[in-house]
């Protein structure tokens, strides 16, 4: 039947039978109309790396190969640091270890051992929560070295999927999971499979790497990650391909395909694992079980600290909701305005009473607080007169408001305009944004033109921003359509405009000064920078605090209002609200 069916087109088989595929098969997606699956046995019990950058879909894809596992009912384990493939519970018999108190169970060190034990005997999927571990590489860690110890002796296929590998297998050999080292080596006679993924192949341990037979390529645009996999190309022109991928495209080489091919991979199922052991088609596991059992051995326990308070002279000081106590080791520039000089400088922006029934303001609070801004490196090549360059600036994104910052010498945070309404974007609409920015109404064939994408993906996008109300049509040329922009975002020219360098930063301990959390994480700036910039690449970031004083205004008529004094020079900043 499976040989009949294989002379099929994919979309004839979808129309006369639906998907279907042999039982030791995973179905990924298709390549020129054809479906395309991979052998369950090499993926479970092989080496593969699933490779590409911020908004490549490699995040996408390894959640369709967990979904694929799930229905084979071969068991996996995925380290799981950003907390994304939660999701699969919706559909599937997953267990989910993490610090969230709607985890499964909650993960600590002391029961890593114990979760290796119970999901290999089991034969079960795990996420392994990692999203909110101080410790995520100690206990990543000792899970590995369990996982390798008992499969010596049980030798039973078992997946082990890593995402962001270049922080558990870095290249600089330092501060790393060493047992991955060995489960690349020699896991695979023990039955472990390994799964890498990772933006950065640059930064990855290339020993793993080259252990990698299967490699699922996505989008690369940086030189050094394009030359970290050219060793995995007999031909140049097909690693060229890369850079030229568009997202949820993946280059499919080594030992899952006859030959290379690029593939567009299906949607997932549910929301944004010598002698080689057999891999057999196994039975639905109850998990519910081992959740009661390793509840029972855990010792759950909670600390609340509650932040003293600074209470000024005749100033009542109270901490906002939305923040909470300093954590220990933050790093944070240092207040130089102390707490008087700043109720001095607040005493300027009080309203006075001119004129009959005109409010009269006095200041009611003081807040001292760290206010968190995100310092991205970015990295980028650009061409010049004497051929090509890398160039690597700082950049400072404010994590409340999600503009970007710049900096004076004074001390003064300048906001930039309109960004805070990119966080929902991807990458090729925050391009398209960016072109209509300029000041000249374009059609969808223009902008296609100008920023190297298809006439299709450009239209798609122009309707996607014009339902959330960014774009709008102003004219018909012809059978087409003139798009302009309803939203100003102040679009930097030139790369080297995002640049800003913060004053130097110390590490904060434990004390009586408040903070804010910021409201988004990096990889939304990665796919803003990547729609203005399409060679750069944030390689690192970090989260820096900011000091303020937060003062209340209240008149006499008991209305309140807040203004916000720079804990570094001393003036006020109308940015934050």
């Amino acid at each position: 039947m499976s040989d009949k069916i294989a002379n099929f087109k994919f979309k004839e088989l979808k129309i006369i039978f639906g998907i279907l595929l042999p039982s030791d098969q995973l179905y990924l997606g298709e390549h020129k109309g054809e479906g395309i699956s991979v052998p369950l046995q090499k993926i479970v019990t092989g080496r593969t790396a699933v490779i590409g950058q911020s908004g490549s879909g490699k995040s996408h894809f390894i959640g369709i190969i967990c979904e694929e596992l799930c229905k084979k009912n071969a068991g996996f384990a995925i380290v799981d640091p950003e907390g994304e493939y939660s999701s699969l519970k919706r559909k599937f018999e997953v267990l989910w270890a993490g610090p969230r108190e709607q985890a499964d169970v909650p993960l600590k060190i002391e029961n890593a051992e114990r979760l290796a034990n119970e999901v290999l005997d089991a034969n079960i999927p795990l996420i392994l929560d990692v999203s909110e571990c101080d410790d995520d590489v100690a206990i990543v860690s000792k899970f590995c070295k369990a996982l390798y110890e008992l499969e010596t002796k049980l030798r039973k296929p078992y997946l082990l999927i890593v995402e962001e590998a270049d922080r558990f297998a870095p290249q600089s050999k330092r501060g790393g999971v060493e047992e991955l080292q060995s489960i690349s080596r020699r896991g695979r006679k023990r039955g472990i499979g390994l799964t890498i993924a990772t933006q950065r192949p640059a930064m990855v341990d290339k020993n793993i790497l080259s252990q990698c037979g299967n490699q699922f390529l996505g989008k690369l645009t940086l030189m050094n990650d394009l030359e970290a996999v050219k060793f995995f190309f007999q031909r140049k022109e097909d690693l060229y391909k890369l850079p030229n991928l568009e997202p949820g495209q993946f280059f499919i080489m080594g030992d899952v395909v006859q030959y290379p091919k690029v593939i567009k991979v299906r949607k997932r199922e549910t929301p944004h694992g010598g002698f080689t052991p057999t891999v057999e088609k196994g039975q639905p596991v109850k998990i519910a079980e081992i959740i009661e059992r390793l509840k029972e051995e855990i010792e759950v326990t909670s600390e609340v600290e509650i932040a003293p308070q600074v209470e000024p002279k005749e100033i009542q000081v109270s901490k906002p909701k939305a923040e909470e106590k300093v954590k220990e080791g933050i790093l944070a520039i240092p207040f130089v305005l102390t707490e008087q000089t700043a109720l001095a400088e607040a005493e300027k922006y009080k309203k006075r009473k001119f004129g009959i029934g005109a409010p009269v303001e006095n200041i009611t609070n003081l807040t001292a607080y760290y206010h968190p801004i995100i310092v991205c490196k970015i990295k980028a090549l650009k061409r010049g007169i004497l051929g090509r360059k890398f160039v690597e600036i700082y950049s400072c994104w404010d994590g409340a408001t999600g503009e970007w910052i710049k900096y004076d010498p004074n001390g003064n945070l300048e906001r930039s305009k309109g960004f805070s309404r990119l966080h929902q974007l991807n990458e090729n609409q925050v391009m398209v944004l960016k072109e209509l920015s300029k000041g000249k109404d374009l059609t969808p064939f223009e902008i296609a033109q100008k920023t190297k994408l298809s006439k299709e993906i450009v239209t798609t996008n122009l309707r996607s921003l014009r339902e959330k109300g960014l774009t709008t049509t102003v004219e018909m040329i012809g059978r087409t359509y003139k798009y302009a922009p309803l939203v100003e975002v102040s679009f930097p020219n030139e790369l080297e405009n995002l640049s800003t360098v913060l004053p130097q930063e110390h590490s904060v301990s434990k004390g009586e000064i408040s903070s804010l959390k910021p409201k988004f994480s990096e990889d939304t700036i990665r796919k803003i920078i990547k729609g203005m910039f399409q060679m750069a690449e944030v390689e690192k970031a970090k989260l820096v605090y900011y000091p303020y004083y937060c003062i209340s205004l209240t008149n006499d008529k008991g209305r309140t209002r807040k203004i916000y004094i720079n804990g570094y020079s001393g003036k006020l900043d109308t940015g934050i609200s």
